[in-house]
């Protein structure tokens, strides 16, 4: 079973921003969308998981950003698991545009499944079968050292956005998809400081969000850095790392 699956498609019009760029949260779904296709070929399609009553659920991700694509490049996703153990996984992530690496990609998986007595979510051990699909190659797409870690809290004033959990954000898990975490930060990202752009995110889910629940989007800079997060009546749903640049900046 070959390590590395390769999911292709080409930049929508849609998923363009104002300067023509494809916004930072659609990287993300097509790293969803690459995950899933390479869970698929390896005999573990999405209604296999709703049979089991299990899925793989994000944990934490990172999304560095070399250059945005813009609309019509042919793109393509390379990815694989780096690692496996017990009911976790770490899945790595290339874009490419043409033969140019454009953006890479790391995400913590938890598998979890639903107890059909008690409702309640735990953890589930991959079988056999899926460690054998899911072949494993040591390589990672972000090195260690950019690896963005969570600093302390930052003593300058925070500012707060309400966000309301709409329908069209929710996914098959019947929660606000965690692509959608990342939209909501670059929202108000953008609304303070639109000249400039995202060049590397990391955020790790700590709790999820139903439709219609009144949201919290917050937000610190220091400098180069940059704290998020999103909370419910006082509770950390997701906190954020985050470095940005100019508009027309590229990431190292």
């Amino acid at each position: 079973m070959p390590a590395r699956r390769r999911w292709n498609t080409s930049v929508r019009l849609c998923e363009l921003d104002q300067a023509g760029q494809a916004q930072p949260f659609r990287m993300m779904e097509w790293f969803q969308e690459a995950a899933a296709y390479a869970s698929t070929l390896g005999g573990f399609p999405p209604e296999r998981y709703v049979q089991m009553g299990a899925a793989w659920f994000i944990r934490d991700v990172q999304l560095s950003i070399l250059r945005a694509p813009r609309y019509g490049e042919a793109i393509e996703v390379e990815t694989w698991v780096s690692d496996l153990r017990r009911f976790r996984t770490r899945r790595e992530y290339l874009l490419r545009a043409g033969e140019e690496i454009v953006a890479r990609g790391q995400a913590d998986w938890l598998y979890l499944e639903r107890d059909p007595k008690s409702g309640k979510i735990k953890p589930r051990h991959p079988d056999e079968e899926m460690k054998t699909a899911f072949a494993r190659e040591p390589a990672t797409a972000i090195s260690p050292e950019r690896v963005l870690n969570f600093g302390p809290a930052l003593e300058t004033p925070k500012h707060l956005s309400p966000r309301r959990v709409h329908p069209h954000d929710i996914d098959a898990q019947g929660h606000a998809n965690h692509t959608v975490y990342g939209r909501w930060l670059e929202d108000l990202a953008l609304e303070l400081e639109p000249d400039t752009r995202m060049a590397e995110l990391r955020i790790e889910y700590l709790a999820d969000a139903k439709v219609g629940e009144q949201l919290q989007v917050g937000w610190q800079n220091s400098g180069e850095r940059y704290i998020q997060w999103i909370e419910r009546d006082g509770q950390r749903l997701a906190r954020a790392e985050v470095r940005r640049g100019p508009a027309d900046a590229t990431s190292p």
